[in-house]
This record gives C-alpha cells, structure tokens and sequence, in this order.
C-alpha cells in the first residue's frame, strides 16, 4: 500500500487520481524490474534471428516425441512439417510392429482434440518468429494501463518457467516412456475444471494475438461501453490511446537488461551442457513467449513441451507411448487455424434483448476471472508421476437465485 498524506479541504477527486497515478507509477517500476529478470542475457527483440540462423539444422537427428520434434512443428513451415512427419512415421513403422492408433473414448478424443488444438494455438503465438505474419506483437511491458495485472502476470510467469527448468532436469535425467494426449480423469468435477481453465487458457492466448487490454469490470460487457469504445478508437484514437483502447503508435521493443546471463538467472538451465542446442531454444523460446505474449502462453507452452523428450524412444516401448508417438507424427498444421481477433460476445451482438440471454453470459463472464485466477496461481495443469493432492482451483459456485422481474 502506498501512503499519500491526505490534506483536509483537499477535492477527493483529485486526491484519488493521485492515488491511483503513484499506484500506477509503483506498479510501472515494478514491471520493468520483473522485465529486467527476462532479459538478462536474452534480447526478446532480434531473438527471431537467432531463430531464423538455427532452423536449417532443426531436423538433424531429430525422432519422434524430442524436443527438436516439438520445435519443428512451431516453428518450420508447413510444407517442411508435412516431409519431416511422414519420415518420422515411417521411422516408427520399421521400428515398431505396431501400427494402427486404438480406438479411444469419448473423454480421451476430447483431450486429443484440446491437445492439437493447444498446438496450433502456439503456432500461431510464435508465428512472428518465422516471419509468417505482419501483424505486430503487442510486448506485455507495453499494456501500462494495465500495470497490476501485467505484474501478476509476470511474476507469475516467473514462476512457470523455474518449475518447467526443474522437470525438464528431472526427465532429463530419468525417462520412463510414460506420456500421452489424454488423462485417466473419467468424467467427474474435477475434470470439468481442468477442461474449463483449458479452454480459458486457450482464449487468454487467443487474445494476446491483439490489442484489447484486460476485462476489469461488468460494464465491459455491456453493449454501451463496446459501443462508446469502438466510437472512441474511431473518431478520436489519441483519447483511446491514453485509455488503453489501442496500442501505442510505437511498439516499445524490450531488449537485453545485461549481456551475460548467470548461473541461476532466468534463461540459463542448472546445468551448462543444457545452454545450448534445442534446450537452449526451448528455455528462449519460454521467454520470449513470456514477454511477447503473457503468462497464458508461457503456461500452456510449458505444459506442451513436458509432453516431449530427450530420450530416443527404446525398442521394447510400451504399445501406449508408441501410439503417443504415432499421434505426434500424424499431427498436421495450418497457419489459418486459429482466429487472430477475439469475438464480441454474443448477446452484445443480437438486436433483439429477448433473444439474448444476458445473465447467462455475464454469469461466463464473472467465472472467467475466477478462472483465470487459478491459472496464475497453478505453474502446470498436468498431474505428477505419483501425485495423490490435485490442483487447487475449483469450479466457481453457481451464482445466486435470481427473482423474475
């Protein structure tokens, strides 16, 4: 809490715009001391040419499940994607007599589907790297106006990335060929929310791909406020701008806090032999995507590479982890899979207010910030190799009983 002395005769008006300009201002430092951990020895601004400079060597000696499978299919185009599966498939064909994907349950297609779908979503996230988009990244260091929830978001990122540091090592160090697309949650509460903090996710990575801030309050929803704003950006945008409502009209790159980065500091693995090669990318690439587009997509990028490995699959696998592969090596990419631009809800679309059902909608809408919560306060939403506690957040409770007007 910040102390401003309050004098009496003072307009409360302006004592309160005071207040919240030195929150503001507290909130800005904090931001760039926390934008300073990420870019200690790693420059966010020409990381897509150190990208660019190690793509023609991606695919040697790359095999089904590796991290190098995991980067190819970010970040190559999908004509190089489309020859580099087929090999793939055609490696586990001669290693393997099994061949044909089980059939799988209901559940499990819908955590395939999440699954696929989560990759695209990344694709897309990381598409200015391979120069496959002229729309400009909007750095979470430029969202001012939104500066508390841009310091939780970072801080929280922090967080991501320290743990995926730490279980990357541990599978590093020891691989039991456990991993699939799909969890053994049959259907059940808890599964609803981790369903739901999943496509929450989803859409919080979605809206990162524009400028739009971060939903405070109800009156966000309502078709007055989307109305006045969209009347404000049109007419008078340097008022927007100032609001928040669009983006600066210089993008303010973030670049190298220090030259070196240290052992223990935030790009550099535990241990020196990981620097370099694909791990080094996979720790960058967590970065970048912190500081590029938020911490919904440093989590759900995290959670997808612990989906992979260092390990070359061993020739006694188990049938699951080699349909797990097969499954990988038959994923197909599309540039054009996920919308850049997020859709107005749509009772503020329809005309008609008995055809909208607008509590129902706002309902969604006040859930969505308890959801979002809990993804801040969750570094992963995979359960652990022999974990009995489950993650903390919950469903969020129905609301109250409503009296008909």
């Amino acid at each position: 809490p910040i102390d401003i002395p309050y004098e009496p005769g003072r307009d409360t008006r302006q004592f309160e715009e005071s207040k919240v300009r030195a929150m503001a201002e507290v909130a800005s430092e904090q931001i760039d001391e926390l934008m300073g951990l990420f870019t200690k020895g790693f420059d966010p601004g020409t990381f897509d040419r150190e990208v660019l400079a190690y793509l023609p060597g991606l695919s040697a000696s790359i095999f089904p499940g590796s991290y190098k499978h995991l980067l190819v299919i970010l970040l190559l185009d999908c004509g190089e994607i489309e020859k580099i599966q087929i090999a793939l498939e055609t490696w586990l064909n001669a290693r393997y007599r099994t061949q044909e994907i089980p059939t799988l349950s209901e559940t499990s297609l819908v955590d395939v589907t999440y699954f696929v779908s989560e990759i695209e979503m990344l694709r897309k996230l990381v598409a200015p790297l391979r120069g496959d988009t002229s729309v400009p990244i909007y750095w979470v260091n430029t969202r001012r106006k939104d500066s508390g929830i841009v310091y939780r978001q970072l801080a929280a990122s922090v967080e991501v990335i320290e743990q995926f540091k730490k279980d990357i090592i541990t599978a590093l160090e020891s691989d039991d060929e456990d991993r699939a697309m799909y969890a053994d949650l049959p259907v059940s509460t808890e599964r609803t929310s981790i369903l739901s903090i999943r496509q929450h996710r989803l859409d919080a990575c979605k809206a990162t791909a524009d400028w739009d801030g971060f939903p405070k309050t109800d009156l966000e929803a309502t078709s007055f406020h989307q109305l006045y704003k969209s009347y404000v950006c049109e007419n008078m945008p340097d008022r927007a701008r100032s609001s928040g409502w669009l983006p600066p009209i210089a993008p303010d790159i973030p670049h190298s806090s220090s030259a070196k980065a240290e052992q223990g500091d935030l790009c550099v693995w535990p241990s020196e032999q990981y620097n370099n090669g694909s791990l080094g990318l996979l720790l960058k690439l967590a970065i970048w995507l912190s500081v590029a587009r938020g911490q919904a997509a440093v989590h759900l990028y995290c959670d997808i590479a612990r989906h992979f490995t260092a390990h070359r699959p061993s020739k006694s696998a188990k049938e699951p982890y080699i349909c797990f592969l097969r499954q990988l090596s038959q994923i197909r990419v599309s540039n054009n899979g996920v919308m850049s631009r997020m859709q107005t809800p749509v009772h503020l679309r329809m005309g008609d207010a008995q055809l909208s059902n607008a509590d129902y909608f706002m309902d969604v809408w006040r859930s969505n910030f308890a959801v979002a919560k809990g993804l801040e306060e969750e570094v992963s939403l995979l359960k652990k190799k022999n974990e009995t506690t489950t993650q903390t957040f919950q469903l969020s409770d129905p609301p109250a009983p409503r009296s008909e007007s």
